[in-house]
């Protein structure tokens, strides 16, 4: 079977529109008052065993006839440093989650569903002080009065707080592939067969006929008449997807 020469997909935009499609459930503001709670308690913790550490370090510099203030200022600025750093470090190495959010499941993303970056992560942070200042007050109202329960610092830095992505189970893998298949298409179709389950229902249909549009433009003849109304069923027909190999077409593997 001949590989018509055609435009590809966009693997990329296709994979990030398929980001962006997962329904996103908001955070409560309760959930997230609660993920704070947590990760001041680790922070609290932390900081019991550093001030133990320092309490060692200054005796034993006034045993020494040394002057212990620059030991403490150090400490201060470096307390201050570590609980401001905090969130955003998290927030950007741990994929949006710090330890609390990770226990109660929530997630910080960009309002796009995309994953929250520096700027954003650095932003919604630095109005933290802003908003706990007042016992919290200000950070309470603001997520309980925005639509989308969005305190200052997510407003200012575009992000959201949302449930994480429930795991889902993988619908499967194709067992039928055309004769020719390109590896890009090979990633792109295992991808989608994989993480279309859970995608909104109106992301996914759109995007099932986007992609059977461009696989009957690149290998004519393997999508077998007549086609279904459900684009996204029609793909897992035509790849056999969690059945047997059907005939005509290359199994890979």
């Amino acid at each position: 079977m001949a590989v018509r020469d055609t435009d590809p997909v966009d693997s990329a935009a296709f994979l990030g529109a398929m980001d962006v499609g997962i329904d996103l459930q908001l955070a409560t503001p309760a959930s997230r008052s609660l993920a704070y709670f947590i990760d001041q308690l680790v922070i609290w913790l932390i900081g019991a065993v550093l001030l133990a550490v320092a309490v060692l370090a200054g005796l034993n510099l006034v045993d020494a006839g040394l002057e212990p203030g620059p030991l403490i200022a150090v400490l201060v600025v470096g307390w201050f440093s570590f609980e401001g750093l905090w969130f955003t470090g998290w927030e950007l190495l741990g994929g949006g989650q710090t330890p609390g959010k990770r226990a109660v499941g929530l997630r910080v993303v960009r309002t796009d569903g995309y994953a929250v970056g520096p700027g954003g992560a650095l932003i919604r942070n630095l109005l933290r002080p802003l908003e706990l200042g007042s016992g919290g007050t200000i950070a309470m109202l603001a997520a309980s009065l925005t639509a989308r329960h969005q305190r200052l610092g997510d407003l200012a830095g575009g992000t959201l707080v949302v449930h994480d992505r429930p795991a889902h189970a993988p619908r499967g893998t194709p067992t039928r592939w055309p004769d020719g298949v390109d590896d890009a298409d090979v990633g792109l179709l295992e991808s989608w067969f994989d993480r279309a389950p859970a995608l909104a229902t109106a992301a996914r249909a759109a995007l099932a006929e986007r992609l059977l549009t461009h696989v009957e433009a690149r290998y004519p003849g393997f999508v077998e008449a007549p086609r279904t109304a459900d684009a996204a069923q029609t793909l897992e027909q035509a790849f056999a997807v969690g059945g047997p190999d059907r005939g005509t077409g290359t199994a890979r593997g």
